[in-house]
């Protein structure tokens, strides 16, 4: 879970947890393109990493989704 989420956040020139919700769109992206939200405890992990909610993060899928 650790290599997926390092692999997808490579790019970004601040903080993780700075990113805007563009920014965190852009990356989930990535992840989900990488399978990681398949991976047991993708999204608490997640959220510690971007320090949001996993809510916020529910949100943002669902955004992504359409």
């Amino acid at each position: 879970i650790d290599s997926l989420f390092r692999e997808a956040a490579q790019g970004f020139d601040k903080p993780l947890a700075q990113l805007t919700r563009q920014e965190r769109l852009t990356l989930l992206g990535r992840l989900k393109s990488n399978h990681f939200f398949e991976q047991h405890k993708a999204m608490p992990y997640l959220a510690e990493q971007l320090a949001v909610s996993r809510h916020t993060l529910y949100k943002d899928l669902k955004a992504l989704e359409g």
